[in-house]
């Protein structure tokens, strides 16, 4: 008999891909999910495959259910979604199972990150709101004199609760706002205060495993305020080899710090130059929303096997994929972009007739869509493929909404 591969949660993008993949490597995939944590794609694809409700924030619920099933019946339990990495990992090392490595743990606190590699990260000071003496915020910005600071949750992505300010009085403004925005269960009070460093946004996307630590390139991030809106891959020659170099050795050195045993990496500098700062450090799982099918169409083989990879890596600590075969994209003509609406609508229809680049839809009908611009969570969908067929595509969707009929945008 077969034994599983249990999977907590999954993107819009990910659950028909991680299914395949894992099939591939010879199990059978569960889905664990809150369904109500589920838009777009990823319901309709989770209703043809085998899924068991749970609450996936709940580390005691998630055991019940791998106790229930049968420990014995399951090969490892993963995730690929940021927001669960610690709460797997904690899993998986009180279950004796492999997916997340224990060293995420440490990894998802950006403070604790900031605190092992200090010389490769903007000036930064992690706080509590409302514990952490605001004298402390208020002295750590007279002393650093920046022009402009930026405040991120301790252990979100998506950039959720993410603003820019230039002073102590527009931090205070601003913070509580921000804090309304994030989950409990993320601890909502725990930020970064970070000097801003200005560049490109660009991630290292590659992975750890057998005490190797392998790269597959660099992808440029272009963001509309708050929102990724497009992906360029292969991004190491642009950049260039000082740059990206310098990248490398900071992720290496993050990794043997931290002690990163295995998993895949999408670690977010910002470059201006051949000058480079870390400034989220996305450990235990590959890129999101279409990082992982632009990687794949840039190398001309299937997303499935880019997953398989990325699960086979977590799950059995063994690469499907030889490293050498990143050495070289076969294709430069690729991107990927996450459209949205240029102000909050609710979206009730939405329509692409023939799409040449490949779509997937991140919510349901109905949904209100916050304004391009506030946070990752502004995305309606992906568009990935030849430049041309993306934009050309971008072009042809049509959205009705209770205050009118828009088009897609990827900037206002």
């Amino acid at each position: 008999m077969k034994k599983h591969i249990m999977v907590v949660e999954a993107s819009f993008l990910g659950v028909s891909y991680i299914a395949r993949a894992i099939r591939n490597l010879g199990y059978e995939p569960i889905f664990l999910t809150n369904y109500w944590n589920q838009e777009g794609d990823a319901l309709i694809q989770l209703a043809q495959e085998r899924a068991i409700f749970c609450e996936t924030t709940e580390i005691e619920d998630i055991k019940r259910v791998v106790n229930a099933f049968g420990r014995e019946k399951i090969a490892g339990l993963t995730t690929l979604l940021d927001s669960r990495l610690a709460i797997i990992a904690t899993a998986n090392k009180e279950l004796g199972l492999p997916g997340v490595s224990a060293s995420v743990l440490n990894l998802k606190d950006k403070a604790w990150v900031n605190e092992i590699i200090p010389e490769y990260i903007p000036a930064s000071l992690g706080i509590e709101w409302q514990v952490t003496p605001e004298k402390t915020i208020e002295d750590f910005i007279a002393a650093s004199g920046a022009a402009k600071y930026i405040a991120k949750p301790g252990l979100t992505a998506g950039a959720i609760g993410t603003f820019t300010f230039q002073s102590f009085d527009e931090f205070k403004e601003k913070i509580s706002l921000a804090i309304e925005k994030i989950p409990d269960y993320l601890n909502p009070n725990q930020y970064i205060i970070q000097e801003f460093f200005d560049g490109e946004l660009v991630s290292i996307e590659g992975y750890a495993c057998q005490n190797k630590v392998d790269f597959i390139g660099a992808t440029k991030r272009f963001k509309y305020g708050n929102t990724e809106v497009q992906h360029k891959f292969p991004y190491q020659n642009d950049m260039g080899n000082t740059a990206y170099n310098k990248c490398k050795n900071v992720v290496s050195t993050l990794i043997d710090r931290a002690d990163f045993n295995y998993g895949f990496f999408h670690i977010e500098f910002m470059v201006n130059g051949d000058e480079v700062r870390l400034i989220d450090a996305n450990m235990g799982r590959p890129g999101g929303t279409n990082v992982m099918e632009l990687i794949a169409f840039a190398y001309d083989i299937s997303p499935v096997k880019i997953f398989e990879h990325a699960i086979s890596v977590a799950v059995l600590q063994k690469p499907v994929i030889e490293n050498s075969f990143f050495d070289s994209p076969v294709r430069e003509d690729v991107t990927g972009i996450l459209y949205g609406l240029a102000e909050s609508a609710r979206l009730l229809r939405f329509d692409l007739p023939d799409p040449a680049s490949s779509h997937h839809l991140a919510v349901n009908m109905g949904t209100v869509i916050p304004a391009l611009g506030e946070s990752n969570w502004s995305a309606i969908g992906t568009l990935t493929g030849k430049s041309e067929d993306v934009f050309d595509d971008l072009a042809k969707i049509k959205m009705i909404t209770d205050k009118g009929e828009y088009g897609a945008v990827i900037t206002k």
